[in-house]
């Protein structure tokens, strides 16, 4: 029988953000299948190189509605709640001058009733913490920290094995790679997948200095208490030829960001030193990071190590392999300015989970192929949403970074002047975050009425979720909430985006 087996071991290699997120998810996905009489045990081990989950620099996050579903879901919304500050207006200035260009103050309401849920930014180390905190003993007690993958094997199609860099052993029945940009789990994969297949990897050896993705900017960053002058809420942008500029403020500290494009767009991993970041800040010193506050002025407080990173951009083509399967920055890697990477990442592992919940309550004892058939639908599934997510985040930060002449032109004389934002929220983002799911096996119990209807709603009281937004539509009929904008409209609008110094990138 099931139930006398061996458990079924997820072995999650990378204990950042989406890893953690994992810990939660398929501790929850093990409590609900060992309720199923018959199902398959179900346990997991979290393998993080480093020996604390908070070993970065701290910087901003977004998380976007689609987040706050599968964190109510979790019964981590909360907790969350109590780290997260709204963005309530963005300024857009012009980097070289500090003179303010356009303000949008709509589009946190807008997110809000139309999803439920809003935009909202916290610290990075913050939820991390709370993250990991968040787990039960017996759940925390399977997040093993200081364990680097180094090794990756397949055992002929009946397990996978992983062999740290301390000599420590986890053997398995799936692994996924969530150790980000430099996945050694992704180099295993690639070497063990050409080696049979007769050839060489790409990407064969875990230490090379080349990425599978692209930089075209590279970002200094770092945390300042809340300005004098600068109200809480709002996102302040300056746009400028090669540069942009960012602070965000929340209500107990502020986050800044200086964008710089690259001489040439590179592949090669750079580990920058102080006196890089000494050379960036002397070549930037005088740019305003919000109207009345130069960068220099802003390094007098700021608070804690500064970090200078490239931001690399691009999609992998091989996201799994025998009992492989990859998640988050392993497979693709986003601009930041549209705040989407960790989300899309968050997004993946629910993905992945609700198809393996439906695998192992079919079969309990799924083979290889069952296996690379249900990792090659979660591939396809996420393929359809992660090209626009790649095009939305390549635009986003060349609207305020310009790159050539088109894009300055654009900028000057189509954003002040078109609702693209909202336009592209309501054709663009907003079917996606629609789509986006949920746990299968899960309840939400916190969303609020909306007017959008999604795809999913989780475990239980579907139809009286659905009934809830149809009265939030009903609502929104009797009242003034048209975005005043035919389809025709938005799509000349947003075509007009595409027309503007567009580059295509490599793909890997």
């Amino acid at each position: 029988m099931a139930q006398d087996q061996e458990p079924f071991h997820i072995i999650i290699a990378g204990g950042g953000l989406v890893g953690l997120s994992a810990a939660h998810i398929f501790d929850s996905l093990a409590a609900e299948l060992a309720a199923v009489p018959g199902a398959r045990k179900v346990k997991f081990t979290v393998l993080e190189a480093h020996d604390t989950v908070t070993p970065f620099i701290g910087s901003l996050l977004l998380l976007y509605p689609p987040s706050f579903r599968i964190y109510d879901q979790l019964g981590l919304l909360p907790a969350i709640n109590g780290l997260v500050d709204d963005i309530d207006k963005t300024v857009t200035f012009t980097a070289g001058t500090g003179a303010v260009r356009y303000v949008d103050e709509s589009l946190a309401e807008l997110v809000q009733r139309r999803h439920g849920h809003q935009f909202k930014v916290l610290h990075r180390p913050r939820l991390a913490e709370c993250l990991y905190h968040g787990l039960s003993d017996e759940a925390r007690a399977n997040v093993l920290l200081g364990k680097r993958v180094m090794n990756v094997k397949t055992d002929g199609g009946a397990g996978v094995e992983v062999i740290c860099q301390d000599g420590t052993v986890i053997k398995g029945d799936i692994l996924i790679g969530a150790g980000g940009v430099r996945s050694r789990v992704r180099s295993n994969m690639q070497r063990l997948k050409a080696a049979s297949d007769g050839r060489e990897a790409k990407d064969q050896k875990p230490s090379t200095n080349e990425s599978p993705y692209i930089a075209s900017y590279r970002l200094l960053f770092g945390n300042v208490p809340v300005l004098e002058g600068l109200p809480i809420g709002v996102n302040w942008e300056g746009a400028g030829d090669g540069i942009s500029t960012q602070i965000l403020t929340g209500s107990k500290q502020a986050w800044w960001a200086l964008y710089e494009q690259l001489p040439e767009p590179t592949s090669k991993h750079s580990k920058y030193d102080e006196e890089d970041k000494a050379r960036v800040i002397a070549r930037w010193g005088d740019v305003y990071m919000a109207p009345g506050y130069k960068l220099r002025d802003v390094l007098e407080h700021n608070s804690g190590a500064i970090g200078l990173i490239n931001l690399e951009e691009g999609m992998v083509e091989e996201w799994t392999w025998d009992r492989i399967v990859l998640v988050g920055d392993a497979v693709r890697k986003v601009e930041p300015h549209a705040g989407l990477g960790f989300n899309q990442g968050l997004t993946d592992i629910v993905t992945l989970a609700n198809k393996l919940h439906g695998l192992l309550l079919e079969k309990p004892d799924p083979s290889t192929g069952d296996l690379a058939a249900v990792f090659g639908e979660y591939q396809a599934e996420r393929h359809e949403t992660l090209h626009t997510i790649d095009r939305m985040s390549r635009r986003r930060a060349r609207q305020v970074g310009w790159p050539n002449g088109g894009y300055r032109w654009f900028a000057t004389w189509v954003l002040p002047y078109a609702p693209l934002a909202r336009v592209g929220l309501e054709y663009v983002m907003g079917p996606i975050m629609a789509r986006a799911p949920v746990a299968a096996w899960l309840r939400e119990t916190s969303l609020p009425a909306h007017e959008v209807e999604y795809e999913t709603y989780g475990a239980a009281d579907d139809e009286k979720k659905r009934a809830r937004t149809r009265k939030a539509v009903a609502v929104r009929a009797q009242g003034s909430g048209s975005y005043g904008l035919t389809l025709g409209t938005a799509t000349i609008l947003l075509a007009g985006l595409t027309a503007v110094g567009l580059r295509y990138y490599r793909r890997i």
